[in-house]
């Protein structure tokens, strides 16, 4: 049996959007970056996975340990980047603006037509 190949689901508006937000992880508004969840080394980018993540909080979310005031911060796991993800949508959703909520739904639209 044969799977359908995966798409990559893209809306720069929704990552600009992201990237706007405080850290999902420690609450930081320094350094922010969009996170995927869903991204490029597993074959496909999913950018409505994105959580906004600070520089060491995206290190942790690709399996690093870091040190922070010497204090040892262990790898985020996946079911907590998922559960992130949720919860950024859900933000996403109640504060958008109609134009960036119109651009993620064309985008959207156009992702499960393909």
């Amino acid at each position: 049996m044969r799977f359908p190949k995966q798409r990559s689901f893209l809306c720069p508006e929704y990552v600009e959007w992201v990237r706007t937000l405080p850290c999902e992880f420690c609450g930081t508004r320094y350094g922010v970056q969009a996170h995927h969840v869903i991204h490029r080394s597993r074959g496909v980018t999913r950018d409505d996975t994105c959580v906004p993540s600070c520089i060491r909080c995206h290190k942790r979310a690709h399996g690093e340990t870091v040190v922070d005031n010497g204090k040892r911060l262990l790898p985020l796991g996946l079911a907590e980047q998922d559960g992130a993800a949720d919860r950024t949508r859900s933000e996403f959703i109640e504060h958008a603006s109609p134009e960036q909520w119109e651009a993620f739904n064309q985008a959207w639209r156009e992702w499960k037509s393909i």
